[in-house]
């Protein structure tokens, strides 16, 4: 009788375990299944704040390219140097010549003082084009230029030279000049200039450069 009793203990005990560790399982499943949908509204919530996010900067307008390029650290690499150079010398030494070699009557100096200060910037096109009766530049024999190395596109520094005549009392006079001008090889345009040597001969003689 002792032993009936005992089983049917047990069984109770038994069941009473079993049904606890479904109760529990159930429960864990709920946490489970709560905490999954409360991970998937998360990921939506952001999901969203991320598609607002892309909107907002699609709708940002971007700076024009050229801006990005001269205005970044990273100008060097994205100028063409050589050929912004090439250009440059061009400029230089057109402006050059006009100025010291084709400036033969008032007319002259007229004419082609706008086209020198496109050339060469206003300052140097007030201080050379100016007509003078007792001096005319009639002859432009060489003319040459070059940049020296520099890691500031705005601020180039080139060395510009020209060989000329001038008539002085109607005598050919021989002369020679030779500028150092700060250039910004960004906008192609002359920046500043200073005179280095201004002789009545060969400037390249006098000073035995190899230009």
């Amino acid at each position: 009788m002792r032993n009936i009793k005992d089983i049917k203990y047990k069984s109770k005990l038994i069941y009473i375990l079993v049904t606890s560790v479904l109760l529990l399982m159930f429960i864990t499943t709920l946490l489970v299944a709560y905490h999954n949908y409360q991970s998937i509204e998360h990921t939506k919530h952001c999901i969203s704040d991320v598609e607002l996010d892309i909107k907002k900067i699609n709708k940002i307008k971007l700076k024009q390219p050229h801006t990005i390029i001269f205005k970044s650290p990273l100008s060097m690499d994205k100028l063409d140097l050589e050929k912004a150079e090439s250009r440059a010398i061009a400029k230089i030494k057109q402006g050059m010549t006009l100025t010291f070699g084709s400036l033969k009557t008032k007319k002259d100096f007229a004419d082609k003082k706008g086209k020198i200060a496109k050339l060469m910037g206003s300052k140097f096109a007030n201080f050379w084009v100016i007509p003078n009766h007792d001096t005319q530049y009639v002859k432009n024999d060489f003319t040459n230029c070059y940049f020296a190395n520099s890691n500031d596109i705005y601020h180039m520094k080139c060395v510009a030279y020209a060989q000329y005549q001038v008539k002085e009392a109607g005598q050919s006079v021989p002369c020679s000049i030779m500028l150092l001008i700060d250039y910004d090889l960004s906008e192609q345009k002359v920046n500043n200039f200073d005179i280095v040597t201004f002789l009545t001969n060969d400037v390249l003689d006098y000073t035995g450069s190899n230009l």
